[in-house]
Order: C-alpha cells, then structure tokens, then sequence
C-alpha cells in the first residue's frame, strides 16, 4: 500500500514538471524568444517611418503580432501569430516596426504574413 502510494505520488509530481515546461516553451518564452522583444520593449521604427506619420504601427508583443498607437509602447491589438514561426526577413522588419495607414493595408499586411 506504500509503495503504491509513493509511485502515485512521483508520478504526479512527474506530471507537473513536464506541464510547466511544455507550457513555458509552447508560450513562446522558449530558447527562441530570446530575439523577441518582452512586453517591457517598446516597438521602434526607422527615421523614415517616424516621418511620414502613419498613425499605426505593425510588431511584436510578448512574442506575436500586434498592432501599435504610434509612438506607443502598449498594443491596441494583439493577433494570435507568433513571430517566432515568421520567415527570418519578416521577423526583423516587425523588430523595427511596419507602419500601417489605413484599414486596407492593414489587411494586406496581415495576410502577407500569415499565409
């Protein structure tokens, strides 16, 4: 009786550790996450974008998609894409930030990225 009780006991507590970390490298905060800016990063653009004064921006926030008020650090939308999973060159350009003008291009951009 024991034994069994002790067996049950590791077994569960062997559970537990596989979900923490199944969940810590499925949430994108994983060995991959590094390059990822951190909810605490504010997006940055290049100098030309700043100038033409697009009203929104398209990066990165706590590891997906998001869209940004220019200038803010804090998303208004956060889309379930995580970057990670982007191609290499669309990554770094959502590191410096995608000015977005419109609705129209917004979509554009969006469906470029996830198909």
């Amino acid at each position: 009786m024991n034994n069994t009780f002790l067996v049950t006991l590791l077994a569960l507590m062997l559970v537990m550790l596989l979900t923490v970390l199944a969940v810590t490298l499925l949430d994108g905060r994983g060995a991959n996450s590094a390059m990822l800016p951190q909810p605490s990063e504010p997006v940055t653009q290049s100098s030309a974008a700043q100038s033409s004064a697009p009203g929104y921006v398209l990066g990165c926030y706590d590891g997906r998609l998001a869209l940004f008020p220019e200038g803010d650090a804090v998303p208004e939308r956060v889309y379930e894409v995580w970057v990670e999973r982007l191609p290499e060159a669309d990554r770094q350009k959502l590191l410096l930030g995608i000015p977005v003008e419109n609705e129209a291009e917004l979509a554009r951009l969006l469906e470029d990225l996830t198909s």
